[in-house]
């Protein structure tokens, strides 16, 4: 690629918008750690400081200069509240709140500190995990009050997460959570999902389940359909680690965003 040697002589504001262009959203790993090396080194057992640490490199476009470094495109990820710091021992985790999916790797309620500022969120969860059924997805969950979008990577199966809607306490707009299989790597909206079941669990209801077999499984549940229509809108999202997909290529699986209805 040619170099532009003349971007330096660029107005200032153009320059800041030619930065901010060069942003990507991204998936970025974040989990809490207990730090054992401060309890050591103060000789208090009882009392340890909870650290901020990701896997995820800087962000290309903060190596190129320092007036990119400044132009706030991303912020060091620490608690607003509480004490909860990057990690100083290691690189600050660079986070752009308003783009950035945050995959949590750790109990969602280590990221309380967070709630105000995470905008798009990434989980692996079991719907019949007692500890999300019960306590995250209806006490904790509810709190992030400046989620946009939440992605959950159905550890069960998506089929056990037809209800989600009606039975968690999402703070996103309904329409922005999306359910991925962990087996074929498909999404589906929450609430395409949601209609999908009602619609064909009206339909045993009302006929028996003689008369659908084909929407019924082995054992009498309601299958996923196979005939999800794609939307264009198609994003990537980075599986979390320890979770492979069928369908994934390197470290990133097509995360599409579908719907039952046209």
């Amino acid at each position: 690629m040619a170099t532009f040697h003349q971007f330096p002589e660029l107005p200032f504001e153009l320059r800041i918008l030619v930065w901010r262009a060069t942003v990507e959203p991204r998936t970025v790993d974040l989990r809490f750690e207990e730090d054992s090396y401060t309890k050591r080194r103060s000789g208090t057992w009882s009392v340890a400081s909870n650290y901020l640490a990701s896997s995820m490199s800087v962000p290309a476009p903060l190596h190129t200069c320092r007036e990119a470094r400044g132009a706030g495109l991303y912020r060091k990820a620490y608690s607003i509240e509480g004490d909860v710091v990057a990690d100083p021992r290691e690189s600050y985790v660079w986070v752009n709140w308003d783009l950035d999916v945050i995959a949590v790797r750790t109990d969602l309620d280590d990221f309380l500190p967070l709630r105000r500022v995470i905008q798009r969120l990434y989980l692996a969860q079991d719907n019949y995990s007692e500890h999300w059924y019960h306590n995250q997805s209806r006490h904790v969950l509810s709190q992030f009050e400046s989620l946009r979008e939440a992605y959950v990577l159905c550890l069960d199966k998506v089929a056990n997460w037809s209800d989600t809607i009606q039975e968690h306490s999402w703070p996103c707009p309904k329409e922005n959570v999306y359910l991925q299989d962990p087996s074929s790597g498909r999404a589906v909206r929450a609430v395409d999902l949601s209609r999908y079941f009602e619609h064909n669990r009206m339909l045993v209801d009302r006929d028996g389940p003689e008369a659908h077999p084909d929407l019924l499984d082995e054992h009498s549940d309601l299958k996923l359909p196979h005939d999800l229509v794609l939307l264009p809108d198609a994003i990537e999202v980075p599986q979390l680690p320890g979770h492979t997909c069928k369908s994934h290529h390197d470290r990133k699986v097509l995360f599409l965003k579908v719907g039952i209805y046209s």
